[in-house]
């Protein structure tokens, strides 16, 4: 009876060790280095091969000069890569790659409750085609984007100019597919590999 007991108690132990070798392996040294990978800003929209991300150069109403990059407007979480406004009695929607600058010359006046409510602002929009049209914009508008120190907010009618970095030509990421308008980028802001030149 006593023999019995010690060989189920051994069998036991050897049971137990089993498991312990299975459940923990041992590790394996590995000589591969590898290499630190680039993390940029989070983004929507990393993957997405046909974003195009504008830079402006803002002058607010304290004469404060900003460059921004990533650049969108709207309302709310909107975030627009064109303008929607008025001109006379009819909408219009100018896409920012037609734009060269923008002039906020002042609030329109509240003519009916809607102006009230939602004011908007005279703006002279200086086109890359050569032509200059008035429009009026929301004043209450949000503008989006990255500067070197970090993100910015502003509301369309705190800003003076607004000045787009386009020339005819952008700049592609080969990773992200992220295509700059901004002229001097040579690197991505999000991945840092070289960009290449693209024609628009």
């Amino acid at each position: 009876m006593r023999k019995n007991f010690i060989l189920l108690s051994l069998l036991t132990l050897i049971f137990i060790a089993g498991i312990s070798f299975t459940a923990f392996p041992a590790q394996k040294k590995t000589d591969k280095k590898t290499e630190p990978t680039v993390v940029g800003p989070p983004s929507a929209d990393m993957n997405n091969p046909h974003i195009n991300t504008f830079a402006v150069t803002i002058v607010d109403s304290k004469n404060q000069k900003t460059l921004m990059y990533n650049v969108s407007c709207g309302k709310g979480v909107e975030k627009y890569l064109e303008f929607h406004g008025l001109r006379g009695a009819g909408d219009v929607i100018i896409p920012f790659s037609k734009v060269k600058s923008v002039e906020i010359m002042g609030k329109v006046p509240a003519t009916s409750d809607l102006y009230s409510s939602n004011p908007h602002v005279n703006t002279v929009f200086h086109l890359i085609d050569g032509h200059s049209i008035i429009v009026a914009i929301p004043g209450k508008w949000k503008w989006r984007g990255e500067t070197a120190f970090g993100e910015l907010s502003i509301n369309t009618e705190d800003l003076k100019v607004i000045t787009f970095h386009h020339e005819g030509s952008a700049m592609r990421c080969s990773q992200c597919g992220k295509i700059f308008h901004i002229e001097g980028f040579q690197y991505c802001p999000y991945d840092g590999k070289k960009m290449d030149e693209i024609s628009e």
